[in-house]
């Protein structure tokens, strides 16, 4: 039977894929190269309907943004409501993907420049200067926590290239014995664990490495096994809520924290406090659902099968050292800013030991999630043009920029309500969104917009308003959000893995059955 290997790296990026047919055998001579264009043309027809489904949405998207670009429909400036055009046309191409998500994040620092979004200070119907509003889009797209994921990334690299995370995962589950339960609550731990230090986006791969073989052994209809790749997924989603680096939805709210003021950050020992308690509390629950649930009837699995790993070296304590000095700066960032620089400083530490010394080479470096990396960066230009201007807690200022209106008339919605109500409300919305767009692309939307409506309803005070409080908990509701494959990272890792047959072991439907539950629940 052939075998297939992709080779994406060798099309261009031309949306044509190459297949390798190779023969167990290995003839030579008889490998054939398969050209397989992807096109719309090669789609079911299903496929092409739900594909001209989202065009419409994505056309009827642009023609509202041009639309609304030269006529007003609220008492906003003319850069609010050339950053509302901006916002319909990205959020809306997250939404249907009509593009990778990654790639429309990229469009965003060229739509806040040539839409003119930035005002000039104080006067609310003039924008800034192009060339000034590109430098001001180009910082704050590589801003500080950009460079604090980059450095979280390069931190995950380099443990897994040294099989650190490998040996605590082989070290744990070769102790747990064989029991079903037991091996269940391991992975989910570990999951966990790891999620707090090279974040939910790594992690799953992690924990799906050690159990792949013992999912090999089991049949395909086992209900274990279904039930043992959801606890991974949901154990990493909850892991994301644990420090301020173990998610991106995370690194966005702490960041925006930080960049409002010291007095408003939350600093990663006390993000972990609250965020490890809530985090268990979840796990518990998820798992004791999904035992319920699927009540596995095997009485063994595996035992893990043994992994070769290359022996302990200097080059492994050093990556160890460096990735916990980095962890510890992080952690006490808020007693040192002013001789450190701030958490995207600390960041760099890792890539420039790492790469520099040659722990990781250029082919790590291509390999980063440079995809989430684009996302999250794109994500923070577009807050920051929401935010324009930079003082946003005037209401009685002339220069209102598109959060404001936005504030503005959430917070005449709830004002007079109780702070847990209001904090109720939006986590809802945010455990909504999150479910059906993705954990990061809902923070990016939400997390500014929730700042907002806390500093209106303190009267421009964010404590007074429990601002700091609303968007903690809404940027922690978000992990919990895990009712479909495109919620989150670890759903899609899990609902992508397939038997040696290349059948996929999960439906949308199991992630529906079960992460909308347990979201609920938690």
């Amino acid at each position: 039977m052939a075998t297939y290997k992709q080779l994406e790296e060798d099309t261009g990026g031309n949306g044509t894929s190459l297949l390798v047919d190779e023969p167990e055998d290995e003839v030579p001579g008889s490998l054939q190269v398969t050209v397989k264009p992807e096109s719309i043309l090669t789609k079911s027809p299903s496929e092409r309907r739900i594909f001209f489904i989202k065009l419409a949405v994505f056309a009827l998207a642009i023609a509202a943004a041009i639309t609304i670009y030269f006529v007003p429909i609220m008492n906003e400036t003319i850069c609010a409501r050339h950053t509302l055009c901006v916002v319909i046309i990205i959020v809306t191409m997250w939404v249907t993907e009509i593009a990778p998500v990654w790639a429309s994040s990229l469009l965003v620092p060229i739509l806040v420049v040539w839409l003119s979004v930035y005002q000039e200070p104080n006067q609310p119907n003039q924008s800034i200067p192009a060339k000034d509003a590109a430098k001001r889009a180009a910082s704050t797209f590589f801003s500080s926590t950009v460079m604090l994921a980059f450095g979280a990334f390069t931190i995950s690299s380099a443990l897994t290239k040294k099989q650190l995370s490998d040996r605590l995962a082989f070290f744990i589950l070769r102790r747990v014995g064989t029991r079903p339960i037991l091996v269940t609550i391991a992975i989910m731990c570990l999951g966990l664990f790891l999620s707090m230090w090279i974040s939910n986006v790594a992690s799953p791969v992690v924990c799906l490495s050690v159990v792949r073989p013992l999912l090999r052994d089991l049949p395909f209809d086992e209900p274990y096994v279904r039930m043992l790749l959801l606890a991974i997924a949901f154990a990493n989603n909850i892991g994301g809520m644990t420090t301020p680096i173990s998610s991106p939805q995370n690194i966005l709210a702490s960041g925006l924290l930080r960049d409002k003021g010291a007095i408003y950050e939350v600093s990663f020992l006390k993000w972990m406090g609250a965020g490890v308690v809530i985090a268990l509390i979840c796990t518990a629950i998820a798992f004791g659902f999904l035992w319920i649930w699927f009540r596995p009837k095997i009485k063994q699995v595996g035992p893990v099968p043994e992994q070769e790993l290359e022996p302990f070296s200097w080059g492994h304590a050093f990556v160890l050292l460096v990735s916990l000095v980095t962890i510890g700066l992080w952690a006490v960032n808020s007693l040192l800013e002013k001789y450190i620089g701030g958490t995207g400083i600390v960041g760099m530490i890792p890539v420039v030991l790492f790469f520099g010394t040659g722990i990781l080479t250029k082919k790590e470096f291509k390999e980063l999630p440079w995809d989430v990396l684009m996302l999250l960066a794109g994500g923070m230009v577009l807050g920051d043009a929401i935010s324009d201007p930079e003082d946003p807690t005037d209401s009685k200022s002339p220069a209102r920029g598109l959060l404001v209106l936005i504030a503005n008339n959430l917070s005449k919605v709830v004002e007079g309500a109780p702070v847990m109500a209001v904090n109720a409300a939006f986590s809802t919305l945010m455990f909504i969104v999150g479910n059906f767009v993705s954990h990061t692309v809902s923070a990016i939307i939400l997390v500014p917009v929730i700042w907002g409506v806390g500093t209106n309803l303190g009267n421009g005070d964010p404590l007074a308003g429990h601002a700091p409080l609303l968007v903690m908990s809404a940027t922690l509701i978000d992990s919990g959000a895990m009712g479909l494959p495109v919620s989150s990272f670890p759903n899609a890792q899990m609902y992508s893995e397939t038997d040696k047959h290349g059948k996929a072991y999960l439906t949308g439907a199991d992630f529906m059955k079960t992460g909308f539950l347990i979201g609920i629940l938690e």
